[in-house]
């Protein structure tokens, strides 16, 4: 391997113009690849796209709609349906229902307009039996008269008798719907248009809503809902497109005095997604800024900040590969920038710092170039490689954000490692190309000072050094299942965002917006004895805790049949008393498919998933029936197992796979432990961490166990090969531990401030979720660079007992 690195370090001392040239033709191609980056918030970046679950809940969205915005119009009852504003109510329900994408609108208008159908329907039928009886009734009495002789005249008084006795019958039968459309009748058109008939419609004698009208006229009718649904499985660009277009349908529209919200989760994306892309540049300035500070404090040498440009030229590339590869920006990959600024300075510097104290000491610029790229490419390469491993082991997760996160980490940990080697190196080839100024001695600084003392003191006492840190490990690892777990997107995402607190007002007052919806299918679901275990279905919902309702085909069977489900035979006729609009809200076209919807409490995701799992256990169709669970709300509970329910699993997988990568390069299962027992030691403080600070697991701290793997194992391996280097030239153990120390143990501890100070940005996001990552990364990379400086010098101190032998020093 370092005869291969040295041919590397010919060719870029001899090629370092052809080299810078290549790689900036290169990143031209990259910013192009970097446009095509889409963000993308859905919930199906949250699980499986090929699970059973989100199959069937994008089946149930394409039938019944997706996603829902909500506008709430409040004042006095009386001014709501009267006037302007009920002309204005009219205007913007038949220009939203216009826009693109939305499948219905539910509101106290589309309910007055379908009753006004359904009315004048029933009352066209009623006409026609009336005439139909009476006519019938007439013709036969004046046919039974003929029969038996009677004059013309006798006929037609035994036809006016027969019609005055079907009129009786009909009063007596339908008196009162006779006398409900004639009430009807007096209050003028039967058209939303008519205030006085939308506020028959809508309202009791008493003045409160009707059954049916409830769900949009909430608190008594002092509020008029309009609940817009979405169709099913839209792009993030579509949920935005369709927001935007119904907000500049209300600004055009004006109410007088009347309170306006509006608000909804394609609302919240769409401010989601807004917020994300403005993060992402403040984060990308502060990474900038607080590098050049920490470059500029802890890491004295020539052109100290010529690192920046080669990471950001890499952060080009990594985001290009990105766009190519299709990988969206999340909540999670939106992480990526800082982590990897941190990163990818962090190779920079090793290379650097080696550069610098290569050419001190030869004074020859070729040599330099060559020693750095035989002994960092291979120290940083197999650190990178292990990194890696650590950061893969995140494949295993169900939520593809989390799979994103992992691929997009080793790949641009490679492409800065590569740049870092060959971009860096070539540009500091071609500074000392013109002339070469050099101070005459590496000069000590107080952290070499500091290191080298620290060094000391560990491998003089080495068991004091380890005790504690382990027995606190330990203690962190037991109360790890402890640790909260939040998937809430809201309660992720920057929590003064306008249509988020619009939302929450509208909750004050329609109260909860959770629910769960169940997909019922079957040959034929208004089947009477379908629609009997659906009642039951129904009922048996609302036993379990936190369910406040539950509304489905059974339940507005009962609100037409005077709150009682009607007789199998009567089913069917019930069933078409039902407007068209509103039966497709819960039944399907070609009536194969049905959905309940049972509302919640306000309860957090944990008690969520608990009551969806109780539900699911109690569920057992009859043979020929299916029921599952569907929708947003259950796909975000479905997703809390997604995010976090693998994190162990991928730890441990990532901590295996680095003990046998550093066991194929070191050839030795001790020499394999010894780099990754002190990063092990700090995943198990960070879990304590996160418990004292109440930090709960979400979609991006879940993946600090495989970031912490993926960061430790560099900083003790980098400091290991240093070790092994010296240790290599015929060094006792505790002197190649004190001159890695001050060599490498600058350089680290320089490229560990930088990866702190580059983590460090996340905490100033907006995202609550986002910053606590933030803060955790920042303590976590902290304690790998402790463990790295003192634990793992007081290991190596314990446990590494071999030799070197001869012929190794001969060929070092």
């Amino acid at each position: 391997m370092k005869r291969f690195f040295s041919s590397v370090g010919q060719v870029l001392f001899n090629r370092s113009s052809i080299i810078i040239a290549m790689v900036l033709v290169l990143t031209g191609v990259m910013i192009y690849g970097a446009t095509k980056i889409e963000v993308k918030t859905s919930m199906d970046m949250m699980v499986s796209p090929d699970g059973d679950f989100y199959k069937n809940t994008i089946r149930y969205q394409d039938e019944f709609g997706g996603e829902m915005l909500l506008l709430m119009l409040s004042g006095d009852k009386d001014k709501l349906f009267s006037g302007k504003n009920l002309e204005t109510m009219n205007e913007l329900q038949t220009e939203i229902e216009d826009i693109s994408n939305i499948k219905t609108v539910m509101s106290p208008i589309s309910f007055v307009d379908m009753s006004a159908s359904q009315i004048k329907s029933q009352q066209s039928e009623m006409e026609t039996q009336i005439k139909n009886s009476i006519e019938q009734a007439m013709t036969q009495a004046a046919k039974e008269a003929a029969e038996k002789g009677a004059t013309q005249e006798q006929q037609q008084q035994a036809a006016n008798q027969a019609k005055m006795m079907i009129e009786q019958k009909i009063n007596e039968q339908y008196g009162q719907e006779i006398q409900q459309l004639q009430k009807l009748q007096e209050t003028g058109e039967l058209s939303p248009g008519n205030s006085e008939f939308v506020k028959f419609v809508l309202f009791d004698e008493n003045g409160n809503p009707q059954s049916m009208a409830k769900q949009v006229l909430p608190e008594n009718g002092e509020h008029a809902l309009f609940a817009i649904t979405l169709k099913g499985d839209l792009s993030v660009e579509e949920l935005g497109r369709v927001t935007t277009e119904v907000e500049k349908v209300l600004e055009e529209h004006e109410f007088e005095n009347l309170d306006i919200k509006f608000s909804g989760t394609p609302a919240v994306t769409k401010a989601l997604e807004d917020s994300i892309a403005s993060d992402m540049g403040i984060m990308l300035v502060l990474s900038v800024v607080l590098m050049i500070v920490v470059l500029a404090v802890v890491f004295p040498v020539r052109w100290r900040l010529i690192s920046l440009p080669v990471v950001l030229l890499g952060m080009i590339w990594a985001f290009g590969i990105m766009g190519f590869l299709g990988i969206p920006l999340t909540l999670v990959t939106m992480a990526i920038l800082p982590i990897l600024i941190g990163l990818g300075t962090d190779f920079a510097i090793q290379f650097h710092n080696r550069y610098e104290e290569e050419i001190i000491k030869s004074k020859n610029r070729k040599e330099a170039v060559i020693t750095t790229v035989k002994q960092m490419g291979p120290a940083v390469g197999v650190a990178v490689v292990i990194m890696s491993l650590g950061f893969i082991s995140l494949l295993i997760s169900d939520a593809p954000m989390i799979k994103d996160f992992g691929i997009m980490l080793a790949i641009g940990v490679f492409v800065l490692y590569t740049l870092s080697l060959v971009l860096l190196t070539s540009i500091l080839n071609l500074r000392d190309k013109k002339k070469l100024k050099l101070e005459s001695k590496f000069k000590e600084t107080f952290i070499d000072r500091t290191l080298k003392q620290l060094a000391k003191i560990i491998v003089k006492r080495p068991i004091f050094i380890i005790i504690v840190p382990i027995i606190l490990s330990i203690a962190g690892f037991a109360i790890d299942h402890k640790l909260n777990v939040e998937s809430n997107i809201e309660e992720l995402m920057p929590q003064d965002a306008p249509a988020l607190i619009e939302l929450n007002k509208i909750r004050d007052v329609v109260g909860s917006t959770i629910s769960f919806q169940f997909l019922i299918e079957a040959d034929d679901v208004t089947n009477p004895e379908v629609i009997e275990y659906m009642s039951k279905l129904e009922e048996d919902l609302k036993q379990h805790e936190h369910v406040t309702e539950v509304t489905g085909i059974p339940s507005v069977l009962k609100i037409l049949n005077q709150g009682e489900m009607p007789k199998p035979d009567e089913t069917e006729a019930t069933l078409e008393k039902l407007p068209n609009d509103m039966q497709q809200m819960f039944v399907s076209e070609n009536h194969k498919m049905a959905v309940l919807t049972a509302t919640l409490e306000n309860i957090d995701p944990i008690e969520q998933e608990k009551l969806l799992n109780d539900i699911e256990k109690d569920i057992n169709p009859p043979k020929g029936m299916e029921v599952n669970a569907v929708g947003s709300q259950v796909l975000q509970v479905k997703a809390i197992n997604s995010v976090t329910g693998g994190r162990h699993t991928s730890m441990l997988l990532g901590l295996g796979a680095i003990v046998i990568g550093l066991g194929l390069a070191y050839r030795s299962i001790k020499q394999a432990l010894l780099p990754i027992i002190p990063v092990v030691l700090v995943i198990g403080w960070s879990s304590g961490i996160l418990f004292l600070t109440e930090t709960p697991i979400n979609p991006l701290t879940a993946v600090l166990g495989a970031l912490v793997l993926g960061i430790g194992a560099e900083f003790t391996i980098l400091f290991m090969e240093r070790y092994h280097e010296e240790k290599h030239k015929g060094l006792e153990k505790s002197e190649a531990i004190i001159i890695a120390m001050t060599k490498v143990g600058r350089a680290i501890t320089a490229s560990g401030l930088t990866v702190v100070a580059g983590f460090s940005t996340l905490i100033f996001s907006s995202f609550p979720g986002v910053s606590q990552f933030g803060l955790s990364t920042v303590i976590d990379t902290f304690l790998c660079l402790l463990s790295t400086i003192i634990l793992l010098p007081a290991m190596i101190t314990l446990f590494d007992r071999e030799k070197v032998k001869s012929n190794q020093i001969k060929n070092s």
